[in-house]
């Protein structure tokens, strides 16, 4: 059992049973990636690159769904939030990349969100877990590029390592890269009653 002093931090994502919500994916330029020649892993090198949104589109050409709050793509570390809920995080949003997007408003089903600014949440800050902490344990490294894998698992309570997380609201792992966030975010998300998302898990903010 978990001491109840420890902060509790909430990854966050799409809600999967619900598919009138629209969703979208990122198409990047393969140029903008470096793959290992051993373990195939990929990684970003260009800090700078843009990547394009693309959303699924119906065979009549119509955009699949409607806006919900949240709209998630193909990167779990990003999201983009409706313009009410934006206002409504305000002063959560420091620290990351927060840019309007633009897009046809030629969804199948209209809503309250239709046609009013998009705002993807990028660049989250990112933290680390504290392996030791959690259970777990490194299972492979790759010779070339180094990268560990671990033997994660769900039933694992994931501990964040408090020296590598600043006090940010919204976050990332170097191990996960899940849209986290703290406890009042989710409080502040819930409250707004959002639409489109779930818990995906539950982390701890290790002890000093």
């Amino acid at each position: 059992m978990r001491s109840r002093a420890k902060q509790a931090v909430y990854s966050i994502g799409r809600q999967y049973d619900d598919d009138s919500l629209a969703t979208t994916y990122l198409k990047a330029c393969d140029d903008d990636f470096a793959t290992c020649s051993t373990c195939a892993r990929a990684w970003q090198i260009r800090a700078d690159s843009y990547w394009q949104l693309v959303w699924k589109t119906s065979k009549r050409g119509e955009k699949v769904g409607r806006l919900g709050d949240f709209t998630w793509h193909s990167s779990d570390d990003c999201t983009l939030l409706s313009d009410r809920l934006k206002l409504i995080m305000e002063p959560y949003l420091h620290g990351v990349t927060v840019r309007e997007v633009s897009y046809e408003n030629s969804f199948e089903v209209q809503n309250q969100n239709s046609g009013k600014p998009l705002w993807e949440v990028t660049d989250l800050p990112v933290a680390s877990v504290d392996v030791e902490a959690t259970g777990a344990r490194v299972t492979k490294q790759c010779s070339e590029c180094g990268h560990k894998t671990y033997n994660f698992n769900a039933e694992m309570l994931l501990t964040v390592d408090r020296s590598s997380w600043h006090e940010w609201d919204l976050f990332t792992l170097d191990e996960f890269r899940l849209f986290f966030v703290t406890e009042r975010v989710l409080s502040c998300i819930q409250q707004a009653i959002a639409t489109n998302y779930r818990i995906r898990r539950e982390a701890v903010i290790g002890d000093d």
